[in-house]
């Protein structure tokens, strides 16, 4: 599965490096990764946090995001503000629609709490502001001319919104029946299609960002791993080699989809079917795999720096795109020692003290 996530993030990068080489672009690689939490989010609920409170889960699942969401936050608005207070201009950040939000108060707080608590942060991508700082609904507001988004202070970091609601709810969504969290899916699914062809939200903004559509993504990723559970670990368990198919494809497809894409104007889809399939299998093989772990470990911190760092890059050293991806994978190898690994143990140490307390 490490493997898996590594791509999944390389994919992010290389799009947003506009580098010759694709994989599966940056918006499929963040539905899987959806899909995925889904996966992991059942595992742990129903393994380590069974018997643990609301709060120990919350508190583990922000101390994974949050320490390495602010160091990169820290380092953006010192960037940010020795370009603003040297008038030169930045390689991102609100370019047109900085003074704006000054002038009122309300919009000025919500934008602050976005970036501190990071819930809010994809509800930018549905508002604009008025000449007078005010924030109305967008229906598209990637195309507005005062985009409330271009507030985020990582561009990337809007997802751990997403990721973050569905953390608040899974504890509680994801102890119902099968049924129940079927019905979820086809709900989301529905609202989805209604809002397409009935609604016209058909723009980039609603196609992977509004978390009500892509709540199925995340229960999908559930329902599955219920399924590799029941039934599909004892199968993998007497046929290894089917596992092993099901894994070699999903990376073979996930590294030349580029390519493959042209083949059929299916590809998307087919390769969401084939994730499905190959997410429980490439878990079964990797499970107990330590190398495995550290290369997928990777993938969060690849994620949340790679935009400053390559903009940076392009912008006082090269353009190379190999040569920024060396470096964004060294500095999030570097993140993941200094940073990741004492606060795993913290994280670790929490769930072992409510283990020995509820035993008591």
């Amino acid at each position: 599965m490490g493997i898996l996530r590594l791509l999944l993030s390389l994919s992010v990068v290389l799009e947003h490096l506009g580098a010759s080489f694709q994989l599966i672009g940056g918006w499929r690689a963040v539905q899987v990764f959806y899909f995925i939490s889904g996966f992991y989010m059942a595992l742990i609920l129903g393994g380590k946090y069974e018997n643990k409170s609301y709060g120990t889960f919350l508190g583990n699942r922000l101390l994974r995001l949050f320490p390495i969401y602010y160091l990169i936050l820290i380092l953006l608005g010192v960037r940010w503000l020795t370009s603003y207070f040297n008038d030169v201009p930045c390689e991102f950040y609100f370019p047109h629609c900085g003074q704006i939000v000054w002038q009122r108060l309300s919009s000025l707080c919500f934008i602050i709490f976005t970036q501190i608590a990071v819930i809010g942060q994809d509800w930018l991508f549905f508002l604009k502001l008025d000449p007078s700082g005010t924030f109305h609904f967008a229906k598209d507001g990637l195309t507005e001319p005062f985009q409330a988004y271009e507030f985020n202070i990582n561009p990337i970091s809007w997802t751990l919104g997403l990721e973050l609601t569905f953390y608040l709810m899974a504890p509680f969504l994801l102890k119902r029946s099968h049924r129940f969290l079927i019905s979820v899916v086809f709900v989301s699914l529905a609202c989805r299609l209604i809002g397409y062809f009935k609604l016209g939200l058909t723009g980039l903004t609603w196609h992977y960002r509004f978390f009500p559509f892509e709540l199925a993504v995340f229960v999908s990723g559930s329902l599955c791993y219920r399924f590799y559970k029941s039934s599909l670990r004892s199968s993998f368990e007497k046929n290894k080699t089917s596992a092993l198919a099901l894994s070699i494809l999903m990376i073979v497809a996930t590294m030349t989809f580029a390519p493959l894409s042209t083949v059929t104007e299916n590809s998307t889809l087919i390769y969401y079917l084939l994730a499905a399939l190959a997410v429980p299998s490439l878990f079964h093989l990797s499970e107990k795999n330590k190398i495995d772990r550290i290369i997928g470990d990777l993938s969060y911190p690849i994620y949340m720096i790679h935009m400053p760092i390559c903009s940076l890059g392009k912008r006082f050293w090269t353009s190379n795109p190999l040569i920024l991806i060396l470096l964004v994978v060294a500095l999030a190898y570097l993140i993941n020692q200094l940073i990741s690994k004492p606060v795993d143990k913290l994280r670790e140490s929490r769930i072992q003290k409510v283990r020995l307390y509820f035993w008591r």
